[in-house]
């Protein structure tokens, strides 16, 4: 409950960000680095933007829900919902027969710096443990596609045993 890691394919490897209450820090084909205090705390924060992360936080005493009426997201009814927790502001598209979460959107900087909107849509909705979870996520940036904020999943478990020694800063390599 503490600890975060995240492992990422992308075009030049993998990328692993590790954050931990000691230290936090990112491993790349090139090396490793610690991870600076604002880069921490913009992971901290997108880790809350998942919906395991909302789901959970859904009973805290700074969750706020408000209704904000139907829309759409592709061919499927939702109701949004605008939910302010922990200074974070985010609008969720609910599928109303379900209870899904088939949409998630914010305004946030993008990878080039600017402010935009993103918004993700899931789908590939698989039953893990009694949890309805998506498997895939297509983002886009004001409009655009996001590919770095996209993803699929290849596998997920909930609640299994995790290896402490995934969260240990690698010996072998070191750099700032």
């Amino acid at each position: 409950p503490d600890r975060v890691r995240v492992e990422r394919a992308m075009r030049f490897g993998t990328l692993v960000n590790v954050l931990s209450p000691g230290e936090s820090f990112t491993v790349f084909p090139g090396g490793l680095r610690s991870m600076a205090a604002p880069q921490r705390a913009d992971q901290e924060k997108q880790g809350k933007r998942n919906q395991l992360a909302i789901l959970r936080a859904r009973k805290a005493a700074n969750f706020r829900p408000i209704a904000m009426g139907p829309a759409k997201v592709g061919e499927s009814l939702v109701e949004q919902v605008a939910v302010e927790m922990e200074s974070l502001h985010m609008v969720l598209g609910i599928e109303p027969t379900s209870g899904r979460i088939l949409s998630l959107s914010y305004h946030e900087r993008g990878g080039m710096g600017a402010f935009g909107d993103v918004v993700k849509v899931f789908s590939d909705f698989r039953t893990i443990d009694g949890m309805t979870l998506p498997f895939k996520t297509a983002a886009t940036f004001n409009g655009e596609p996001a590919p770095d904020q996209s993803a699929t999943v290849e596998s997920l478990t909930l609640n299994g045993q995790v290896d402490p020694a995934l969260f240990a800063k690698p010996k072998a390599a070191s750099g700032q």
